[in-house]
């Protein structure tokens, strides 16, 4: 669970120092969220996905980063290793996507960081 928090308030800590100010104008830098929101861990995911979206409204009412809008494109795993897989194989197979965040339980991540990494994907 530290892991998970840490992870978490270092993507956010990252995205305030690099917010500009300007008001975005440009096409938006798409993130791809694959959480477990429904399953055992559904409470504390829909926490966190409220906090990244009021994040991610914060950052873009300062401008966005570099002018551009962040845009956060969200994927229920169900806390099920195919529904991981297929949402980390559909995130990377959008060329627009720049960055996966999550999953969160570790025998998601076994299965889905190989993908990204096969894939070639943050």
């Amino acid at each position: 669970m530290k892991k998970f928090f840490k992870i978490f308030v270092l993507a956010f800590v990252f995205a305030f120092l690099v917010s500009a100010v300007q008001a975005p104008a440009k096409s938006p830098y798409k993130i791809g969220v694959n959480l477990e929101l429904t399953g055992p861990w559904a409470e504390i995911t829909k926490t966190l996905k409220n906090a990244m979206v009021m994040e991610m409204e914060k950052i873009n009412a300062k401008g966005g980063i570099n002018g551009r809008p962040l845009e956060l494109l969200f994927e229920d795993n169900g806390f099920d290793v195919g529904r991981a897989a297929a949402n980390m194989t559909k995130f990377t197979r959008d060329k627009e996507i720049l960055l996966v965040v999550g999953p969160f339980e570790d025998n998601l991540q076994a299965t889905t960081r190989a993908i990204a990494e096969r894939e070639k994907i943050a």
